[in-house]
């Protein structure tokens, strides 16, 4: 394994084992491929979230739940082309992010108000 999928792998699993909140144990997520994005979601919002990735003509991934004012991360294979998270809210209606051109293996962060999601990518 190289060392930057090692290093996904640790981003990916670290918020999880720690937060306990993307609802999976730790031993059920795969590990990252170079190929695929990773989404840290952190919901600074009183709701709990569903989160998923659209792309081309409204095919839509969903990526799993978080609690409020909670984190967690999300690895899923990425084409090519634009993303646009949508986040639903579960008590309100749901919202998404404007389209972001994204590359395979690009980490990019989600932060998620009570008005309205933010991406980009993570530094």
């Amino acid at each position: 394994m190289s060392p930057r999928t090692l290093a996904l792998a640790a981003l990916y699993l670290a918020p999880t084992m720690f937060a306990g909140c993307a609802g999976g144990s730790p031993d059920q997520a795969a590990t990252p491929s170079d190929d695929d994005v990773i989404v840290h979601v952190i919901n600074q919002s009183a709701d709990r979230i569903m989160v998923s990735a659209m792309y081309d003509v409204g095919t839509t991934m969903g990526l799993g739940s978080v609690p409020p004012e909670g984190e967690a991360a999300f690895a899923f294979f990425w084409r090519a082309g634009e993303l646009r998270m949508v986040v639903d809210y579960l008590e309100r209606k749901a919202t998404s992010n404007g389209l972001v051109s994204v590359d395979r293996g690009e980490v990019l962060e989600l932060v998620v108000t009570a008005r309205e999601p933010v991406l980009r990518r993570r530094t």
